[in-house]
């Protein structure tokens, strides 16, 4: 027997010696070769179970849900907070035995953004222990405190406000329980609203970066997502925020990447289109881009669901 062979029997990878583990379980599975190492992924892209088979280590990646844009001259909403515990083969992701384990993905934020009230924020994606918080979401019109952007894993940005600037809400990451390390990407705050003879609002945060602030007759852009090198298939963007409106010139500015704009990058999982209220994309965790109508049953964006992907090498 090679000692390939063997070590494959006992669960222990030909990248660095690691002992990775093997599970069942998500929506889509798929294997691809990554920096020379073989790979199988574990996707959820919804609410599920993971089932370890062998126990060792998993590598994983979990994004919040995005935050929903407010309704009617509405803030981006925030984008959720993305948490990665590997992207090399270092052995510091998740140490697993075997058994079945609760996978949770948070919804992005949505059904509040209208009228005049502020975005929901998304939902948090969980699992092992480890709690990926939602977007923050935008701002809405007239009156405060629904104007002002919410607090998340990254703030919403300002909504309107009758004759003065309104703030963006406030980002706070979250930790890595104890024994687990890794990278977090969050905490970023939402840009401000301008009034100034015309209205402008701000864009929300994204897992890379601020939402910036309003000018006159300019909207606030949304902060970019993180994009995920080395680790999937594809190097995608997470956490996106979603862009603010100029509402006298009936415009939306543009959205982080990963989040929703009006025009905005279009790599890997950002489905970011054109006109007002655009969804943050499903499974990015970016926020929603806001509207500019003055109609009272128009919703904001809504945020983009979340997504956990484990990875173990075969």
């Amino acid at each position: 027997m090679s000692i390939t062979q063997l070590m494959a029997l006992t669960g222990v990878s030909a990248s660095g010696g690691v002992s990775y583990g093997a599970g069942t379980g998500g929506n889509n599975s798929d294997t691809a070769t990554i920096d020379g190492q073989l790979y199988q992924f574990r996707e959820f892209t919804s609410s599920g179970t993971f089932t370890v088979t062998t126990a060792g280590t998993f590598d994983v990646l979990l994004v919040g849900g995005g935050g929903e844009a407010g309704g009617r001259i509405s803030g981006g909403g925030g984008g959720g907070a993305v948490m990665l515990t590997s992207t090399t083969h270092n052995g510091s992701g998740v140490t697993l035995a075997t058994g079945t384990y609760s996978i949770t993905v948070g919804a992005g934020g949505t059904t509040s953004g209208v009228n005049n009230a502020a975005g929901n924020n998304g939902g948090s994606t969980t699992a092992f222990g480890i709690t990926a918080t939602g977007g923050g979401g935008g701002g809405s019109y007239y009156e405060s405190p629904q104007s002002e952007g919410r607090d998340g894993a990254n703030g919403g940005g300002g909504g309107a406000f009758v004759s003065t600037a309104v703030s963006g809400g406030s980002g706070t990451a979250p930790t890595f329980p104890a024994g687990i390390t890794g990278n977090v990407y969050a905490g970023y705050n939402g840009g401000s609203s301008q009034w100034g003879g015309n209205i402008s609002t701000g864009g929300g945060a994204g897992a890379a970066a601020d939402g910036t602030d309003a000018a006159d007759a300019t909207a606030g852009n949304g902060g970019d997502g993180v994009q995920i090198t080395d680790f999937e298939q594809n190097d995608y963007y997470y956490g996106g925020g979603g862009a603010g409106v100029y509402y006298s010139g009936q415009s939306i500015d543009t959205g982080g990447k990963g989040g929703g704009a009006g025009s905005g990058d279009t790599n890997g999982r950002n489905t970011a289109g054109n006109g007002s209220g655009t969804n943050g994309g499903a499974n990015t965790g970016g926020g929603g881009a806001g509207t500019f109508s003055n109609a009272d049953a128009d919703n904001g964006g809504a945020g983009g669901s979340g997504i956990v992907v484990i990875r173990y090498a075969i």
